[in-house]
């Protein structure tokens, strides 16, 4: 049987960045990418997936101050806009090209349970107090814990992500049947 793997945002964000930026976390996404092209597994990627990754794209493009500097305030807003649509496409281009690779909504239409499902695992998550400095809570967030939700819903076996604070939902029992693979590099 072959397994069903649902992507996280920051797995699509390696590749689209590309081996420059993390050339390790690139390598590893594109290793989860030629098991779902070979056949060795089915990639499944979320709206809420897609969202997360059009939002970090622009964020990426307006902290270009190099490129921004120059432009007038409306141009800066275009430059963006079109940056990151630039690159939202170019991935979504590549990632269709992949035929074991779907794109799921989720077949929960009762946002209510969802986010009742949601606030009752948060409840169960410890997470942690880093100190670093500034001394900021860590661990699973609310978007974590509905990915999570979401993975489960749509059959995944396992949720595929560099993000450690998954590690925290191994063991809750309303996500007993999906498995957490936190990539380490």
């Amino acid at each position: 049987m072959v397994r069903k793997y649902y992507l996280d945002s920051n797995i699509l964000l390696a590749v689209s960045a590309g081996p420059g930026k993390e050339p390790n976390q690139f390598r590893m996404s594109m290793g989860v990418l030629d098991q779902i092209r070979r056949g060795e597994t089915i990639g499944v990627v979320s709206s809420l997936t897609l969202m997360e990754v059009i939002t970090v794209l622009r964020v990426k493009k307006g902290r270009e101050k190099s490129s921004l500097d120059s432009m007038r305030p409306d141009q800066q807003s275009e430059f963006v806009l079109r940056e990151s649509k630039s690159m939202y496409d170019k991935l979504v281009t590549e990632l269709m090209k992949l035929p074991n690779l779907k794109f799921e909504y989720g077949r929960r239409a009762d946002v209510y349970s969802v986010m009742r499902d949601a606030l009752a695992i948060l409840h169960e998550i410890r997470g942690k107090v880093r100190p670093d400095g500034n001394s900021r809570f860590g661990g699973a967030g609310t978007v974590d814990v509905i990915h999570a939700l979401l993975a489960k819903d749509m059959g995944c076996d396992e949720l595929v992500t560099f993000d450690t604070g998954f590690e925290e939902m191994g063991g809750i029992d309303a996500l007993e049947s999906l498995k957490f693979r936190v990539l380490k590099w």
